[in-house]
Formats: structure tokens, C-alpha cells, sequence
């Protein structure tokens, strides 16, 4: 059974780190919600957001499993995360199984965390 999942993320969506999240869910082919959070209004400091989120940042992940929520932040967590809890047979990989191949999905994540704000931004 699969288990409830929300994304926090932006409004408007353009943080990269939410989008990787989000890039990650679908290609398992996991079911999700997405709650955004207007930033600018500081709703990450919400009581209710806040007491959930060690940073107040998006991406947040709540997953709910067995009678308990468990709560993530930071994409790279998130991802590690969604790739071990959901791994292969029975999830699509996020990785591509060679190491070099692997290091080289992992250098776009990067670049596009990291270097396209401009582009991300039009």
C-alpha cells in the first residue's frame, strides 16, 4: 500500500530544489499532494509549518506510513530518501546504474539547482 505523501513547495514554483522533488515523485510514479507555500507572505513560518520543518524551507516532504508522519527537508535528503524507501524492483530508479552515468545525473541536478536562476526566473 502505498503511502500519503505531500510536497510542499512555492508559489510561485520556481525553486529548483522543489521542482527535483517533484521531477523525483512522478517518475516513481508515486501519489502525492502539493501544498504551496507563498513565501513572500512567510508562510513557511506558519506555527503549523514550522513545527513539522527543521529548516522552514521548501522542499518539505510529509509522509505518511503505518500511523505516523515522517517529515523531510532539503532536496538531497528527500531524494536519497525516496530512492532508497522506493527503490528498484518495484520503483523506477532515479539513477542510472553506472557510477560515471550516475555522477553525470547528478552534476545537471546541480547545474540546475545552482547555476540557471535567470533562465528558471523567465
Amino acid at each position: 500500500m502505498q503511502p500519503n505523501i505531500v510536497l510542499y513547495g512555492n508559489t510561485p514554483v520556481t525553486s529548483p530544489y522543489v521542482m527535483s522533488v517533484y521531477v523525483a515523485l512522478e517518475e516513481k510514479g508515486l501519489g502525492y499532494r502539493l501544498e504551496l507555500l507563498d513565501l513572500a507572505r512567510g508562510e513557511q513560518h506558519a506555527p503549523e509549518f514550522v513545527a513539522h520543518s527543521i529548516t522552514n524551507r521548501v522542499p518539505t516532504l510529509a509522509i505518511e506510513e503505518a500511523g505516523r508522519t515522517v517529515w523531510l527537508s532539503e532536496s538531497v535528503a528527500i531524494l536519497e530518501y525516496l530512492e532508497e524507501r522506493f527503490g528498484a524492483p518495484d520503483y523506477p530508479s532515479l539513477y542510472p546504474e553506472g557510477l560515471l552515468e550516475r555522477a553525470r545525473v547528478r552534476l545537471v541536478q546541480g547545474l540546475i539547482r545552482s547555476d540557471f536562476m535567470p533562465i528558471r526566473e523567465e
